[in-house]
Order: C-alpha cells, then sequence, then structure tokens
C-alpha cells in the first residue's frame, strides 16, 4: 500500500523553492559570512601571532588563546541561546546582528590589542591574549549555533529540511574555503595585519544579511 507515503519533491524543483526564500538566502549569506570568519581565524592567527609576536606554537601564551577560543565558543553557544529566548522572543535576527557587529568590532581592534598585549612582556601577554581570542569567539560561535540550529527546522518545511540543511551548511563552507584562500592572498600583499581586515568582510557579510 502507498498510503502514508510522501512523494519527494524533484532535487531542482526544491533548490529552487529554498532559492526563492528570503529568509533561506539571508540564513546563507548569514552562514557565508560566519564560516568565513570562523575558518580564516583558525587557519591563520597561530601564523599571525608568530609572524607578529614571534609566538610558537606549543607556548603558554598561543595554548592560553587556543583554549580560550574552545571556552569561548562554549559560552557563546549557550549564552546566544538564552539571550535569543529571553530578551528577544526567540528571534534570531537581532542576536546574530548584534554577534555579527560584535565580530567586526573586535577583529578591527585585534593588531593593536595584540600588539599592546605583547608589549606588555611575555608572561603579562598570556591573559590579554587569551581574553581577546574568547572575545571573538564567543559572539562567532554563538552565532553559528543560532543559524545552524534555526535553518533546516523553522525556515522550510519538513520535506525540504534535509535539502535545505545541505544548502545551508554548503553555503558555510563556501564562505570557509574562500576566507582562507583570500585572508592567504591578502597577508602575502598586504602584511600580516591585513588578516583581520580580509576577516572583517566576513563580519560585514553577515552584518548585511540581518540588518532587517
Amino acid at each position: 500500500s502507498s498510503r502514508g507515503c510522501v512523494v519527494p519533491m524533484p532535487y531542482r524543483t526544491a533548490l529552487r523553492r529554498l532559492l526563492a526564500d528570503p529568509k533561506v538566502r539571508a540564513t546563507m549569506l548569514g552562514l557565508f559570512g560566519t564560516g568565513w570568519v570562523r575558518e580564516g581565524f583558525l587557519s591563520w592567527f597561530g601564523s599571525y601571532l608568530h609572524a607578529t609576536a614571534g609566538v610558537e606554537v606549543g607556548s603558554a601564551s598561543h595554548s592560553a588563546a587556543a583554549m580560550a577560543i574552545t571556552l569561548g565558543g562554549m559560552v557563546g553557544s549557550l549564552g546566544v541561546g538564552v539571550i535569543s529566548d529571553r530578551c528577544c522572543g526567540s528571534r534570531r535576527a537581532p542576536v546574530v546582528l548584534a554577534c555579527a557587529l560584535a565580530q567586526a568590532a573586535i577583529l578591527l581592534c585585534f593588531p593593536a590589542a595584540v600588539r599592546a598585549a605583547i608589549a606588555s612582556g611575555s608572561a603579562g601577554a598570556v591573559l590579554p591574549l587569551a581574553l581577546l581570542c574568547g572575545a571573538l569567539s564567543a559572539p562567532l560561535f554563538g552565532a553559528l549555533t543560532v543559524l545552524m540550529a534555526a535553518a533546516s527546522v523553522e525556515l522550510v518545511e519538513p520535506s525540504l529540511s534535509g535539502t535545505a540543511s545541505g544548502l545551508l551548511n554548503c553555503a558555510q563552507y563556501v564562505g570557509s574555503g574562500s576566507s582562507t584562500l583570500i585572508a592567504g592572498a591578502a597577508i602575502e600583499w598586504l602584511g600580516p595585519d591585513a588578516l583581520f581586515a580580509s576577516l572583517t568582510l566576513g563580519a560585514g557579510l553577515s552584518t548585511v544579511a540581518w540588518r532587517g
């Protein structure tokens, strides 16, 4: 018996329907920008510290920064969800917009803050570097968590949730791959500080996606 069976929508039709939805497009752009910042930062930050401050992999400063990225991501993932529910009526756009703006502000201040931390001495640089990385990681991974949690469940009908999830993840990975290449080129042409200018582009895209 075929009763109860659901005939799947043709793939091209599903994609056209998803891409015609402005909420899906905004989420794709937001995930593209968030993936851009995440992968560019994780891929190049260690090289940046080494080039600008001689911080070696495995040193106290490097290890503290790496741990702070994880802890900041945990705090951001939990905190952003709570803020969305309690302060924004479970609406995601306002909190993701705030995260994108926070990312942009921190990225623009990052080079000067790193140099100030390093100038304080090798021992005194550990805590400021860790706090700086955690401060960026919290809104970065908080936004990523909120976007991914919402996408395929809330934005589309159940019959399209799998395709929507794949499409949105694809947007994030396109952003991640693009950032790795563009950040590397910017560093080679303009110097280490260009890393953060290139990453700010991703935060800017997320801001554009959620400005409404």
